[in-house]
């Protein structure tokens, strides 16, 4: 497309009807979700696994949101903004300094307008299906605890590209301050 407001316009159409994903890719993921939700112990032990995540990083005094996620552990992260201006993008810097330690991708969770009208700030770390044992949670959770335990010395991060459409905010580009 040569138009440039025209293919910002696809791109939102593509982030809220499209995926990127081929056929056969979702041909792929549809037999993996399938299989998972007919193999319960396979479900039993990601919950499992989130409890036991969840629990470790209590125990190393992280703001953990309660109770445990089934899917996932949720971090409040609204005392990383009384170290860095929100300018800084506090959850991004925490969870970029987390990959650059230890390979460990999490995310921001996507808030309802509720929340985020009631200033809620959070982390979720998603924990996939049949694919981690116990041994990485701890990992997991040793990791996390370094990186917030030196939560002072975030740089923050600066936007340096955001498109001018709905979808912008998804693909903006940041660099390290």
């Amino acid at each position: 497309v040569n138009d440039e407001a025209t293919r910002l316009r696809i791109q939102d159409i593509l982030m809220v009807v499209g995926d990127g994903l081929s056929v056969r890719q979702k041909a792929n993921l549809n037999r993996a979700i399938i299989r998972g939700f007919r193999n319960e112990n396979w479900a039993a032990e990601r919950v499992k696994k989130a409890r036991y995540l969840w629990g470790r990083l209590k125990d190393l005094d992280l703001p953990v949101v309660h109770p445990a996620g089934g899917h996932a552990v949720f971090i409040d992260a609204a005392e990383l903004y009384q170290r860095l201006p929100e300018e800084s993008h506090p959850e991004k810097a925490f969870l970029v300094q987390l990959y650059l330690d230890s390979g460990i991708m999490a995310g921001e969770n996507m808030l309802t307008p509720f929340q985020r009208k009631q200033g809620i700030k959070m982390m979720r770390l998603a924990l996939p299906m049949a694919s981690y044992n116990l041994t990485q949670m701890d990992y997991v959770a040793q990791s996390i605890g370094r990186v917030w335990k030196d939560r002072d010395k975030l740089r923050g991060l600066k936007k340096i590209k955001e498109l001018p459409c709905v979808s912008g905010a998804f693909l903006a580009e940041f660099e390290l301050k």
